[in-house]
């Protein structure tokens, strides 16, 4: 189950009857290197979240370690202690799952209460939108909130474990043994997805338009509307346990220290974790990723990449019509903004040309020191015929200062 794909990078804008696609992108692509910082903690890790400045990891027995810059973790008290498999923040509080249908929150990260779910099911996933909180677990259990206090059971339409969920473009997406996917627009009405394999799948998120659910076997497997799934070729049969992005690179986890990378999510590539342990869970935010895991030397581990300073196009989808006359488009600085920065940029003719379609544009836009965004904007022609959809291409390059890496490919 393989398909042909449009590219996931790019961003459509509609010109009255004709679609024009702008495809977004920078000359160069960063790195990624990954470090291990002490977690204070001799359990293994199984989730990270990050919210209000705050990191917070939870994991077997109750464990429980913040940490306001992911360097430098700090013991705690999750109060229970039974095993916490997940953990999220709905941008108020933090809210975290596990064992014996326990549920704890916390405003801050560090004083926790103890919510009654009604359930004793293992909890092993959660996910919150749309102002809603949703967690999933053993039997088929799934449970709903708004605001994570008071919960009610929900019919799942299976008996499968359901390992984890994530939410992404109004639709929750459950995962679980033997290949099981379930669906749900408002997490209360639940409807079965075949997901063309058979392998435990473990946990997933949303990406450049799509839904991803990784797993056992390697298996890596993508939707645009949570009904009809292809498989993805990951290159390992290592067990896959989580999935995270920053916008523009989605990043998964798994067994034996396995991090995969992808810019389009078609195409993954190996990166070098520097563990061979089992990476549990994963998050980025502030700038960095950060994974979890099982314990290396009495620790649980740790490991950190932070994205180095930069550029990066902001706006996922644009869409406009012809008679607006411009489109503006978002360049945001990543890291200190303490001085100010420049990049050039140009556009150029796809199938959509320059001066009938488009005005063609070129030059400096300055993000000035203290602030991280800069908008540009380009002037659209307004045509009077019906056209096939038609591409052109903004282009950053040449930043200053030149340490500035620009991220590519620059729209998620």
């Amino acid at each position: 189950h393989s398909r042909m794909r449009t590219p996931r990078w790019s961003a459509a804008a509609a010109l009255g009857a004709m679609t024009t696609w702008l495809i977004l992108t920078a000359s160069v692509c960063a790195q990624a290197t990954w470090s291990r910082t002490p977690s204070n903690t001799a359990e293994l890790l199984n989730a990270v979240a990050h919210g209000n400045g705050l990191w917070a990891a939870v994991g077997e027995n109750g464990a429980l370690v913040t940490s306001l810059d992911a360097s430098t973790w700090t013991q705690g008290n999750s109060g229970t202690s039974d095993t916490l498999r997940a953990i999220v923040h709905d941008g108020a509080h933090f809210v975290a799952a596990g064992r014996n249908g326990t549920l704890q929150t916390s405003p801050d990260g560090n004083t926790w209460s103890d919510r009654n779910t009604g359930v004793t099911a293992l909890l092993s996933g959660l996910a919150h939108g749309d102002g809603l909180h949703v967690a999933v677990g053993a039997n088929g259990t799934v449970i709903t909130s708004p605001d994570a206090v008071t919960w009610t059971t929900r019919f799942s339409r299976t008996s499968e474990f359901l390992q984890g969920i994530h939410h992404g473009a109004g639709l929750f997406v459950a995962v679980g043994s033997s290949g099981k996917i379930v669906t749900s627009p408002d997490g209360i009405t639940w409807s079965d997805a075949n997901s063309n394999t058979s392998s435990f799948l473990v946990g997933g998120g949303y990406f450049a338009g799509r839904h991803y659910v990784v797993g056992q076997d390697g298996v890596i497997a993508s939707s645009a509307n949570g009904s009809n799934w292809f498989l993805e070729t990951s290159g390992t049969l290592a067990r896959l346990r989580a999935f995270t992005t920053d916008g523009t690179t989605a990043l998964v986890c798994g067994d034996d220290g396995t991090l995969l990378k992808s810019t389009d999510g078609a195409a993954w590539a190996p990166v070098s974790s520097g563990q061979s342990v089992i990476l549990a869970g994963a998050a980025f935010a502030d700038n960095r990723f950060v994974v979890v895991g099982e314990p290396v030397a009495n620790d649980g581990l740790i490991i950190v990449s932070e994205r180095d300073p930069g550029l990066v196009w902001e706006t996922p989808i644009l869409s406009v019509g012809e008679a607006d006359g411009s489109i503006t488009l978002t360049i945001r600085r990543l890291g200190p903004t303490t001085s100010a920065a420049a990049v050039a940029f140009q556009t150029a003719s796809g199938t959509a040309t320059e001066g009938v379609d488009f005005t063609p544009s070129t030059g400096t836009k300055t993000i000035p020191a203290g602030e991280s965004t800069v908008d540009l904007t380009i002037n659209i022609t307004e045509n009077p015929e019906e056209e096939l959809p038609e591409t052109f291409t903004v282009t950053l390059s040449a930043p200053d200062p030149a340490t500035l890496v620009l991220y590519n490919p620059a729209v998620a």
